[in-house]
């Protein structure tokens, strides 16, 4: 789940709530397009998606925030039940 926290004109940031096994899919069109995710409590994992290049998987803590800036498909998944903000950028 995500709530607003504010929006400004090519950003928007909201809050992250994500019970653990809990996932989301992210898809960056352009280059331009960015996520930000990080978290104040619990660990999620990023995995790229595309079956072009070899899967990576990244991993989200306290403190290591993770920007997303290649287009492409990402799965996001909560390890732990976690609470962060997740930014994006739209250019």
């Amino acid at each position: 789940m995500e709530l607003g926290l504010f929006d400004l004109p090519g950003v928007r940031l909201g809050m992250l709530l994500m019970p653990r096994g809990s996932y989301r899919k992210e898809r960056l069109e352009k280059e331009g397009d960015g996520r930000v995710y990080a978290v104040f409590a619990g660990r999620l994992s990023i995995q790229t998606c595309d079956g072009a290049r070899p899967r990576r998987t990244l991993v989200v803590s306290p403190g290591s925030p993770v920007v997303l800036d290649t287009p492409g498909s990402y799965h996001v998944t909560a390890d732990q039940h976690s609470v962060g903000v997740r930014g994006v950028r739209c250019v």
